[in-house]
């Protein structure tokens, strides 16, 4: 199990005091929603989307590209969007790959209503999963980087 993805993101991803996912490559949008209300809404039933699947649909189509490659779930959260925190890293764990996951932007959400970024961090640093939220806005699932691991994502997704 790796856990050394902090120095990388921070290094690499990071700038003017913000995550800034666009510097592993290009975004890819895979799925956004806009809304108003409680997150639980949209992730237990897709509200206000037109996503032709549920959250919990997306993780077990997610699951295999997960498990073929070594990743981390990265918690970056933007305080009153005025820059990024580092929370913390956790090892890719089979069985909390799932909606349940998202969670953590109801227990720890960001200070002051700010950004919140769960991410799959891939540790051959070929792209990120950002699960962004921004509290009464928005749920963004984006892709950043290398074409090659874009076109294994689209397979499943």
């Amino acid at each position: 199990m790796c856990l050394a993805m902090r120095e990388w993101i921070e290094k690499e991803l990071w700038g003017e005091g913000f995550f800034r996912p666009e510097r592993v490559g290009p975004q890819a949008v895979l799925y956004a929603a806009t809304f108003s209300g409680p997150l639980v809404g949209l992730l237990i039933d897709g509200y206000q989307t037109q996503a032709p699947w549920r959250m919990d649909e997306l993780f077990d189509r997610l699951r295999p590209v997960a498990e073929r490659h070594s990743c981390s779930w990265i918690y970056i959260t933007d305080p009153d969007d005025a820059l990024s925190n580092f929370e913390w890293e956790l090892p890719y764990d089979p069985s909390w790959f799932n909606r349940h996951r998202l969670g953590v932007f109801e227990d720890s959400p960001s200070a002051q209503g700010g950004m919140c970024h769960l991410v799959l961090a891939f540790h051959d640093h070929r792209g990120v999963i950002d699960f962004a939220f921004h509290p009464n806005h928005s749920f963004e699932i984006l892709f950043y980087g290398d074409a090659e691991r874009l076109a294994e994502i689209r397979e499943f997704v």
